[in-house]
């Protein structure tokens, strides 16, 4: 007999398996299990009628569409009609399977095959159903998807119909406001155009006025300058007076400074002399009262100063006029006087002399109670057998009818015969200094190199340094063979290049003076230092150097050359050492520094020790020299500005080793120099020149007092060669 359970595991065994069982058996299974005495309860598959329900829920397949309902609820009807005839069916079975004892095991495999069969019947069925519906469910899908894909492509449409317009609305939108900007920005445009051709035109405006008044400026500058410069050119005009004024008035004295009887001068003679006096005194007055004043127009003093200039020239012809009547009325009175003693002797048998008294000195002294003068050196011309330079040729009468005045009379003859050598190697060096075949010209640059660059680089870095620097213009100097940079050149392959090395030296040397030690005056030491060294060793090129101190500074001779009413204005300043550029007169202060730096370098050279390595050799231009100048240079009268600028530069420099050399002597010579030349500095300065009266002043005051200098900034003592 077979059991309930084992038949449940064939059918799960089958393709359809977990089918869905009910505990009330349909008619055609109750008939298939007769002997069964007790109900036994199959147990529904897992997909039961309640999952079926879930499974085809409305709220699950509300997309499935109304015919899925459909479908649903067939399913539903015939299931439950099954369920009710299985129901009353299974009632009458039952009882006739209790009536029933056997089943043959045919039957019940037939039952079970129709039951399969009816199973399989309902499978396919279902399949069919489900593919009927898939079917359906795919075309209904496809049909959304249409409609979705139309309503898309409608909405698509419409959003590109409504972008479209977007844009369009938003480009005319777009388009309005790039209009309006458009409209604005040519608008701001139009004003920024504006605004910036007002602002050129204000700028232009402003620029022009501001040129306008640059121009302005620059013209009442030029015109002060030319109005300085004026008034410094008459005032020079104006100084040029009196020189010739007292060479007059002398040349008047001498006249009559043989004459013995001054009492019994004539009458006419006497108010000539009163009258020399008088306008030599107006003179003067009117040229002190033009210098040192504030005036500006000094055309009416010079037009005065002229005038009585002529008239002590008209006096002096006047002067020579009588002289030869005085003479004449002498000589006849003595050849009367002669004759009468002739007579008388031939009478008497007396001897008469034929000496002639001088009347000459009475003379000098009826002039010396009109007038006071000052001590001259007539010099006669013929005691200077030395050529004068061109430049001092329409002044050498001055000069030598009063030498004492501008200069004296042993350092004017050092100063010629040093200018007239200095001429002679310049003439001699021309062959060479200007030639124009390139094989010279090259031959003649390396020269200047030489001693360009090595006199650019002296400095007090070390005596290891400035040796090096010594020792290199000594190997020029000497004919041996010098490098320079990547050249070498020899003073052997020209006979004129050791002078013309030797000239260009010196000049370079002083030349420092004028600019680099006129802006750094500590500098001034280190080439003194080599000044005195091939001074000592090249004598004849310390004579050249000294050549070119009184060319660049006629002072250091010293010599005040004299300004006359024909002499070019640019050439007596180039004379005194004024720079000429393009005709325009180097400018005064710039002129003063360049002084000052010259006269640093010259009272530095005096006062520099020997260095050791030079042995016992005297110093070539030491302070004794320094001495002769000062002393020279305090006889004579102060010049504005320049004689103050001279005397505190020199003192500076050298006034310590003077103080220490002579001593008391020199402390007399500084009090001299106070009480009676520094007066006559303050007399003759003007306003612009009170700042170097007050310096020189606050100098001498504080060497008075405390009756020493300083040593000055940059000093090389002599054990500063010892060191490294």
């Amino acid at each position: 007999m077979t059991d309930i359970k084992s038949v449940v595991d064939v059918l799960k065994n089958t393709s359809k398996g977990k089918l869905n069982y009910s505990s009330n058996l349909t008619p055609l299974t109750k008939a298939a299990f007769p002997v069964i005495k007790h109900t036994q309860i199959i147990k529904e598959s897992t997909f039961s009628g309640k999952q079926f329900e879930n499974y085809y829920s409305p709220e699950r397949n509300d997309e499935k569409g109304n015919e899925d309902q459909l479908f649903k609820e067939k399913c539903l009807k015939s299931r439950s009609s099954r369920i009710t005839s299985f129901n009353v069916d299974g009632q009458n079975d039952e009882k006739q399977s209790i009536l029933s004892t056997n089943f043959t095991s045919m039957h019940i495999v037939k039952q079970l095959q129709s039951c399969i069969l009816v199973q399989n019947k309902i499978d396919q069925e279902y399949r069919d159903c489900s593919v009927k519906k898939q079917k359906q469910r795919v075309e209904n899908m496809k049909l959304v998807i249409s409609e979705i894909d139309q309503e898309c492509e409608f909405t698509i449409e419409n959003i590109e119909k409504n972008v479209v317009v977007k844009l369009d609305n938003e480009s005319i939108s777009l388009s309005a406001q790039e209009s309006e900007i458009s409209q604005l920005s040519s608008h701001e445009m139009q004003n920024f155009q504006r605004v910036k051709m007002l602002r050129d035109e204000a700028v232009q405006k402003k620029r022009v006025e501001a040129e306008e008044e640059r121009k302005k400026i620059q013209y009442a500058i030029k015109q002060k300058e030319e109005a300085k410069k004026r008034i410094r050119d008459n005032k020079i005009k104006l100084f040029g007076f009196v020189e010739p004024a007292q060479v007059l008035k002398k040349n008047i004295i001498s006249l009559f400074q043989e004459n013995k009887d001054k009492n019994n001068l004539p009458q006419c003679v006497t108010t000539l002399l009163s009258q020399v006096s008088t306008c030599f005194s107006q003179l003067t007055q009117i040229v002190n009262d033009g210098v040192n004043g504030e005036k500006e127009d000094l055309n009416i003093e010079i037009k005065q100063a002229s005038h009585l200039l002529e008239c002590l020239e008209k006096l002096f012809k006047a002067c020579e006029t009588e002289k030869e009547k005085i003479q004449l009325d002498y000589i006849n009175d003595k050849k009367i006087k002669a004759e009468k003693d002739l007579a008388f002797a031939s009478t008497n048998n007396v001897k008469v002399s034929t000496s002639q008294p001088d009347i000459q000195h009475s003379v000098a002294q009826s002039v010396a109670k009109t007038t006071i003068t000052p001590e001259y050196t007539v010099v006669n011309k013929d005691n200077f057998n030395i050529d004068f330079p061109p430049e001092l040729e329409n002044i050498k009468t001055l000069l030598l009818q009063d030498i004492n005045h501008y200069t004296d009379v042993f350092a004017f003859k050092g100063y010629l015969q040093l200018n007239q050598l200095l001429s002679q190697i310049e003439k001699q060096c021309e062959p060479l200094d200007k030639s124009t075949t390139q094989e010279k010209k090259n031959y003649k640059f390396n020269l200047y190199k030489v001693i360009n660059t090595t006199i650019n680089a002296i400095s007090d870095e070390s005596s290891k340094h400035l040796l090096a620097k010594l020792l290199k213009l000594f190997s020029l100097l000497t004919e041996q063979t010098v490098e320079i940079g990547n050249k070498t050149v020899n003073t052997k392959l020209d006979p004129l290049a050791l002078f013309l090395c030797k000239n260009l030296l010196a000049k370079k040397l002083v030349l420092q003076g004028a600019t680099q030690i006129a802006s750094n005056y500590q500098t001034a030491f280190p080439i003194a230092a080599i000044a005195v060294c091939v001074w000592t060793l090249f004598p004849d090129c310390g004579q050249l150097i000294l050549a070119h101190f009184y060319r660049s500074c006629p002072y250091l001779v010293p010599l005040y050359i004299p300004y006359t009413k024909n002499m070019d204005i640019q050439e007596y300043h180039k004379l005194i050492g004024y720079d000429i550029d393009d005709g325009k007169i180097e400018d005064e202060d710039k002129y003063l520094k360049k002084i000052s730096g010259i006269v640093r370098l010259y009272a530095a050279i005096v006062q520099t020790d020997m260095p050791p390595f030079l042995g016992d050799k005297p110093h070539p231009h030491g302070l004794d020299y320094a001495w002769v100048w000062l002393t020279r240079f305090l006889t004579l009268e102060p010049r504005p500005s320049i004689s103050a600028v001279i005397i505190y530069d020199f003192l500076e420099v050298a006034g310590h080793a003077m103080m220490k050399r002579f001593g008391k002597q020199f402390q007399k010579l500084l009090f001299i120099l106070y009480d009676n030349y520094l007066p006559k500095v303050i007399k003759v300065t003007s306003n612009d020149g009170k700042p170097m009266i007050i310096r020189l002043k606050m100098f001498l005051d504080a060497c008075v007092k405390e009756g020493r200098i300083k040593e000055p900034e940059g000093f090389l003592p002599k054990q500063w060669w010892n060191r490294n």
